[in-house]
């Protein structure tokens, strides 16, 4: 494949398992301000990687939507137990930083990312981070990517682009970067990824060594 000199990660589903991280931080949002919502799970799944206060306007729109953030936020700030590292994640950093490999990091979340890769003692990385606080446009707009680009000094034709829902293959595609890669440990399907037009889908960050 087209050689490359950065890679360019998404975070929760991609690098760190924060499935129950992020899943009951919203079910405890949500009972808490009194709501219950039937078959939750299976909803989250159809707006997984939009920023959080797009996802609670969707699932309580008749909510005070900012209220909701901050119980989510306050409870990922106690809830670090909740996030893993994803098997083989330090083993493949450490060898893509070691062929020279820039590296960077982007999510829609804002909150805790940093403090999340931090506790998956993965932080020190990364060259450069971009969490949804930075941002005015959210994946799948391109904007986060070209961020990373720009701190990296990389062209989009020497980059990568990873994650595991179609909004971060699609702002990989948006942004033109040279391939993008899917990864189906997190929270789409591999029919999914296939369907939003990743050039490559792969079951594991391991994978990622075979082929960069």
């Amino acid at each position: 494949m087209t050689a490359v000199s950065a890679i360019i990660f998404d975070v929760d589903g991609t690098m760190l398992d924060t499935r129950e991280f992020i899943l009951q931080s919203f079910e405890h949002a949500l009972s808490k301000h009194g709501f219950r919502i039937s078959n939750f799970r299976e909803r989250f799944a159809k707006i997984v990687g939009l920023p959080l206060a797009d996802c609670y306007a969707a699932l309580a729109p008749v909510s005070n939507v900012h209220a909701l953030c901050d119980t989510h936020r306050e409870f990922q700030k106690q809830r670090f137990d909740l996030v893993a590292a994803y098997d083989g994640l330090i083993e493949v950093l450490s060898s893509l930083q070691k062929r020279g490999m820039k590296l960077g990091a982007c999510s829609t979340r804002a909150s805790e990312l940093r403090s999340s890769l931090k506790h998956a003692d993965v932080l020190h990385y990364f060259d450069a981070v971009i969490d949804g606080s930075e941002v005015t446009n959210h994946k799948p707009h391109p904007e986060s990517v070209f961020k990373i680009l720009e701190q990296l000094d990389i062209h989009p034709s020497q980059a990568v682009m990873v994650g595991d829902t179609p909004v971060d293959i699609h702002a990989g595609k948006a942004a033109k970067v040279a391939f993008t890669v899917g990864i189906t440990h997190g929270f789409a399907t591999e029919e999914q990824l296939d369907e939003s037009g990743a050039d490559k889908v792969v079951h594991s960050l391991r994978e990622l060594l075979h082929f960069m």
